[in-house]
């Protein structure tokens, strides 16, 4: 056992240099100071950041938490994307579930009713955070059952150089918007790059959210209750969706096989296109792939300007059936400390949910009139009663597959109805 043990220490530490050597711009392996006792405490944390940098934040604060509580060990595992809630549920409907867990408005609303997340209103740390997220994590009865590390932002992607080409303006409203899309799609270019999860459910929200926004809060109780259909304000967004599709302003085939952060960016690096419809996080990773000019701007679809949708996002809930509460407590309080924050909103290009927000990044700064100013609305607003997100994304993915804005918006409200009622997507 000994000479293996060594063998492995060994075959261990030439990996790490030879990592150090030819990757030292990509990743840095972090040393964790495990403390060689049967006495120890092991929490576990399952979230869905799985990029380099954002991991390599992670294990960073997991490694300053470990150094401070020598009795504790933590270990991260992460799931890239929409696979990760599937299995964050069947781990916690099969009693397997991890101390501490990233999740997000649709998923919390299944398992705050399952009495599995641990009421988090009585930390002080709570009072940190801006009215906005406020508003958003707390239930009506004063129950908090996830705190966010981020604000995430989406928005239109412009090739800078390309609309220079072209002498195009960076578009400011709807109409400024389809003229350049009509400009490019006559110069036999395909204007728009989407992808199948985030783009095309943001611009719909984008397009019709501002008005039931507007409408005030008695429209999301009858919306709620069944006594008002959701299609009513998003009817705008799916025809406006469904316009850009059949002019072929949007490539329906590519963008069904376009993956999120990954494909699309690819594909808008190459400099043939000159918007892009994604996630402003995804920026950390493309300004490493393009060699051209862009910017990010809120979504230019409302007749007098723009709208910028964001997500209170990457919350963190507590285990209420863990093993280690005490002890996971302190080590979720210590990742909502607003210098944890900063850090985690520094590698993602994200918005703090904090009172104090820093917009030192340029892009953030672009698009963070609109937060101050209230041109936003939320994704995945919690005054819904139902998982909005996966029912909009669904619904969006319709348009794609050729049906018409009013089998999507059929679809709509009968997603929203049977989720009311209990059912399933």
């Amino acid at each position: 056992m000994k000479k293996f043990f060594l063998l492995f220490s060994f075959l261990v530490t030439i990996i790490t240099l030879s990592w150090a050597v030819f990757f030292p711009q990509q990743y840095h392996p972090v040393s964790y100071e495990y403390i060689d006792s049967k006495n120890n405490i092991q929490l576990t944390f399952f979230g869905f950041k799985w990029e380099t940098d954002n991991v390599r934040t992670i294990e960073q604060l997991i490694t300053e938490f470990m150094n401070q509580n020598k009795t504790v060990n933590v270990l991260y595992e992460g799931i890239k994307g929409r696979a990760y809630f599937p299995v964050l549920e069947r781990r916690m409907q099969t009693e397997n579930g991890d101390d501490l867990f990233m999740i997000n408005q649709d998923t919390l609303l299944a398992l705050s009713q399952g009495g599995n997340l641990v009421d988090l209103s009585e930390l002080n740390e709570i009072n940190e955070y801006s009215a906005l997220t406020l508003s958003q994590i707390r239930e009506k009865d004063g129950s908090v059952f996830a705190l966010p590390t981020s604000v995430s932002a989406f928005g239109l992607y412009c090739n800078l150089d390309l609309l220079k080409k072209y002498q195009i303006s960076v578009p400011n409203n709807i109409t400024e918007f389809l003229d350049a899309c009509k400009v490019f799609s006559e110069a036999g270019i395909t204007p728009i790059i989407a992808n199948n999860d985030i783009s095309l459910k943001t611009l719909v929200m984008a397009r019709g959210m501002p008005a039931l926004y507007q409408s005030g809060e008695a429209t999301f109780s009858e919306i709620n209750t069944g006594k008002f259909p959701l299609s009513t304000y998003l009817r705008s967004g799916f025809e406006l969706l469904e316009y850009l599709c059949e002019h072929g302003y949007i490539d329906r085939k590519r963008a069904l096989a376009t993956e999120k952060t990954k494909d699309d960016l690819i594909e808008f690096s190459q400099g043939e296109s000159p918007f892009m419809l994604t996630g402003v996080w995804a920026s950390v990773r493309l300004k490493k792939l393009v060699s051209f000019q862009y910017t990010i701007v809120p979504y230019p679809v409302l007749e007098d300007g723009t709208a910028l949708v964001v997500n209170i996002d990457t919350r963190l809930a507590l285990n209420a059936h863990g093993k280690h509460l005490p002890e996971a407590k302190s080590f979720l309080r210590y990742l909502i400390r607003p210098e944890s924050i900063n850090r985690f909103c520094a590698g993602q290009a994200s918005f703090s949910p904090m009172k104090s927000v820093s917009l030192e990044e340029p892009l953030l700064q672009a698009i963070g009139e609109n937060l101050r100013s209230g041109r936003a609305i939320v994704g995945a607003d919690s005054r819904f009663a139902f998982p909005i997100w996966e029912i909009s994304r669904l619904a969006s993915l319709s348009i794609l597959k050729g049906a018409t804005t009013e089998q999507a918006l059929g679809y709509l409200d009968d997603a929203v109805s049977d989720a009311i009622s209990g059912g399933n997507l």
